[in-house]
């Protein structure tokens, strides 16, 4: 497990790495740090504030193959995810992924929006696809609510999420800063779940 006080990433320029046979990515974890208005009373609904953080991070490795196989931890979603792609996209073949590390599920860090980023990303470079990462989000039904995940995927840093209108496919980012790289953000785990985490 993580060390559960994490350094904030300060600014991150997260982009998929292609040798011409795989493409690697690494997703950093994000804390969401609450909505600013969940009923829409002032225009937007959602909205919030969210922080990207270093040292606790999803990294896979995705090549082409005849199937889809994917190993690791994660690996039952990262196999579902990538079908949904491949048949969604109308994609010829399989892949495989191979998940080195992911960020630990259901504790609030962003596993499943990262995971399936990454896979996006991946996707992005394997196939060259003429899709930009928000109108995959959308198609793995990530940023429905909250931009916050693929504003931390893309450029790191604490994030500002303006909200979604009524024709918000990813909602904007307002402000995107370097987190001071002296603080620190300690996350207890225990609450209304504790006894699941």
């Amino acid at each position: 497990m993580p060390d559960p006080s994490a350094t904030p990433l300060p600014e991150q320029t997260l982009g998929a790495q292609y040798d011409g046979r795989t493409v690697t990515v690494t997703a950093p974890a994000r804390l969401h740090l609450g909505f600013i208005d969940m009923s829409g009373d002032l225009g937007r609904r959602f909205g919030g504030l969210g922080l990207t953080l270093s040292g606790i991070q999803t990294r896979l490795s995705v090549t082409r193959s005849p199937g889809i196989h994917a190993k690791g931890p994660s690996g039952g979603r990262a196999e579902q995810c990538a079908r949904m792609l491949l048949r969604t996209l109308g994609l010829k073949g399989g892949v495989s992924i191979a998940i080195e590390e992911a960020i630990p599920e259901h504790v609030g860090l962003g596993s499943g929006t990262q995971l399936a980023l990454a896979i996006c990303a991946a996707f992005v470079r394997l196939f060259d696809l003429d899709s930009d990462l928000g109108q995959l989000a959308k198609l793995t039904e990530r940023g429905a609510r909250s931009g916050i995940g693929l504003a931390a995927f893309e450029s790191g840093g604490f994030l500002v999420d303006g909200g979604r209108g009524r024709a918000t496919v990813v909602p904007p980012v307002l402000c995107h800063v370097a987190f001071p790289p002296p603080w620190r953000i300690l996350r207890r785990s225990r609450g209304l779940n504790h006894r699941r985490r």
